[in-house]
């Protein structure tokens, strides 16, 4: 299913990114805008991540995030046995067969994205409705980060740690939501632009496309799509390319195959910092934190494949 593949590529995405963390880019990093799958020579930086420390790993993550090379970051962040699985895992969702209704609904969605005038379609539909609930967002906006709030401290799953970054990361949030005009048709526009732009740039137009790539290509496209995404959310002031630039990571301690490392940043004007445990396998240091979401990413895919393969029971 078309959604299955999106979910497990959406996951890894958001996994390495939030398992990201790191230092200015080295210099001859070029990290722009460009719609262009990056260049890297992937095969060396697998090999030299053997002498990679723990916080000089999180930083090669972060400077990898800020240049959309999802492939890169896959490399670095999954020892050699998950990144397997990860790849069976797409070549087994390959193997579905593509219905007329599966092509139609595919080529309906880009259509409505790309298509000739479609993002004045979606304006017209849109700026309506904003402006119906521009004067309610006064009220929207606290009321959501007070749910957010109450969800993280009654989250039994984080620790006590994790609860005050996770409080720190939605106060920011809030000052910047209120401030920030989410009803401004010209935002939505310059989004919409940016999101379609990075569509067109995968060359990407039918679901048979989709289905025929590998999984190496399934990352590179991935990564277009990326960096699309954050120059939309550029359009609402949200700079992601400043963030990771802004990452550092230093070791706190370590002990055999395990290390602490603390990673800091600036998100939104607000400082952060948090503690990231790293483990060592085969000689090379993970974000433990990043196996664990990149496992539950695949697990979740295999899942999904028997489901499928059983007619969806």
């Amino acid at each position: 299913m078309l959604k299955n593949k999106l979910s497990l590529a959406l996951g890894v995405v958001l996994a390495l990114s939030l398992g990201a963390c790191g230092d200015e880019p080295v210099a001859t990093a070029k990290a722009t805008g460009s719609i262009s799958a990056p260049k890297v020579a992937q095969a060396a930086a697998a090999e030299s991540s053997t002498s990679m420390g723990p916080a000089q790993v999180s930083m090669e993550l972060a400077r990898l995030a800020k240049i959309n090379d999802l492939k890169g970051m896959m490399t670095l962040a999954l020892p050699a046995a998950q990144m397997k699985k990860m790849v069976e895992s797409w070549e087994t969702k390959r193997k579905e067969p593509i219905t007329a209704s599966d092509r139609k609904a595919f080529a309906d969605a880009i259509a409505k994205l790309i298509a000739p005038g479609a993002i004045d379609e979606l304006m017209a539909i849109a700026e309506p409705e904003m402006a119906a609930l521009k004067p309610q967002m006064a009220m929207y906006i606290p009321m959501g980060i007070g749910l957010a709030q109450q969800s993280i401290s009654a989250n039994g799953d984080l620790s006590e740690v994790q609860k005050k970054q996770a409080t720190e990361l939605v106060g920011a949030m809030q000052t910047w939501a209120m401030k920030t005009d989410f009803t401004d048709p010209n935002r939505l526009r310059k989004a919409l632009t940016e999101l379609a732009t990075g569509v067109r740039a995968t060359s990407i137009t039918t679901r048979d496309q989709l289905q025929g790539l590998s999984f190496d290509q399934m990352l590179g496209k991935g990564g277009v799509l990326f960096g699309s995404m954050k120059r939309a959310f550029n359009a609402y002031d949200l700079n992601i390319d400043e963030m990771f630039t802004s990452l550092k990571a230093e070791q706190i301690s370590m002990t055999g195959d395990t290390a602490l490392v603390k990673t800091s940043v600036t998100f939104l004007g607000q400082p952060m910092s948090s503690e990231t445990e790293m483990v060592k396998m085969d000689g090379r240091w993970y974000s433990k934190e990043s196996i664990d979401a990149l496992s539950k990413v695949a697990e979740s895919a295999m899942s999904e494949n028997k489901e499928d393969a059983n007619g969806g029971k």
